[in-house]
């Protein structure tokens, strides 16, 4: 043979490995030995000298039935890049998701490397293959990331299952579910819903109050939902004052979130509302103050770290690395103190 073939079937076999180790091939797309003749301009003894080499090498298995098909094995990912949130609005979730993405990237030896948007944006063109964890927030980002199909990408913290992007993200809906049933089921009738002002992050929330209380046969009283700012004390206080206040006052509080949750057991704690005695409170995400409250607080658990940790198995999954679009949805948790 001579060194110009010899060279030529060590190229296209290089080539043709480095896209098997970069999952580009699930089994029955493993290109046929004409399709590798005509894409590579090679003869026959040429291709067939390539897939005998990969198959010696344990990347794919020949079958003169049905061709050859890439071996299935555990890619082992050394490094992810993870963008952190675009704003600071969300930080204590977004850290312990972060905290779950860093402890089960240690456990596999992986390496996370911080970087912003803005230095993915500015290197589209120049990294050719990338391993991304990324939140839902960055929607300018993801945009322009529908191109780079070598990239493996993860979206976390997201709302909705995404038709381009793997996505882990929390079962909101349902968690809001358990708050309300968990509520009901400790008999009462009257409960108030206070949420954020704005922000598709509370609909889900108030969906399930609304759908949860009709489920129940209970007629959807609108004084007892109030929209607060989550960090303001003084308007989750004069929310709760005035629930208070009504002539068939409410039983129970469901609270959108733990931040809401807390403000409103700060004012019982200061106006002699006795918690849980004269007025229930169930909380959203157990933050983890939540549990040192006086008292500590019912809420339902989001499992923010298992997000991070499930963004991370993804990187070990063969189908997310062969290209499949994965959604992994957290199954959220109750957890009973002495708030309920």
């Amino acid at each position: 043979m001579s060194k110009a073939k010899e060279s030529l079937w060590k190229k296209v076999s290089t080539d043709l490995k480095v896209e098997i180790e970069r999952g580009l091939f699930n089994k029955s797309k493993f290109p046929t030995l004409r399709e590798i003749c005509i894409q590579y301009e090679v003869s026959g003894i040429t291709a067939r000298r390539v897939i005998a080499e990969l198959a010696a090498q344990g990347l794919i298995k020949k079958s003169t039935k049905t061709g050859s098909s890439v071996i299935k094995r555990d890619r082992m990912v050394k490094e992810i890049f993870l963008i952190g949130p675009a704003n600071n609005n969300q930080s204590i979730i977004y850290s312990q998701i972060n905290q779950g993405i860093i402890e089960e990237a240690a456990k596999n030896n992986i390496e996370i490397k911080t970087v912003s948007s803005d230095f993915i944006l500015n290197n589209l063109n120049t990294i050719k293959e990338l391993n991304l964890i990324a939140p839902a927030s960055e929607g300018v980002l993801f945009e322009k990331l529908k191109d780079q199909a070598l990239w493996k990408i993860v979206k976390y913290h997201s709302i909705t299952k995404d038709k381009t992007f793997s996505t882990v993200r929390s079962d909101l809906k349902n968690a809001a579910v358990i708050a309300m049933k968990y509520l009901l089921g400790q008999g009462h009738k009257r409960i108030a819903f206070i949420t954020g002002k704005s922000g598709y992050w509370f609909v889900s929330r108030l969906e399930a109050y609304t759908k949860t209380l009709h489920e129940n046969d209970i007629d959807l009283d609108l004084r007892l939902i109030k929209g607060v700012e989550k960090d303001s004390y003084e308007e989750t206080a004069s929310a709760v004052k005035s629930l208070m206040e009504l002539s068939a006052p409410p039983t129970a509080i469901f609270a959108a979130t733990d931040i809401h949750a807390l403000n409103i057991l700060s004012f019982c704690r200061n106006s002699g509302i006795k918690v849980p005695e004269k007025l229930a409170l169930c909380g959203f995400d157990n933050l983890p103050e939540s549990e040192f409250y006086s008292p500590p607080l019912t809420t339902v658990d989001t499992n923010w770290k298992t997000q991070g940790a499930e963004a991370v198995r993804l990187f070990r999954n063969e189908d997310f690395l062969n290209g499949k679009i994965i959604d992994v949805k957290i199954k959220p948790e109750l957890v009973v103190r002495q708030s309920s």
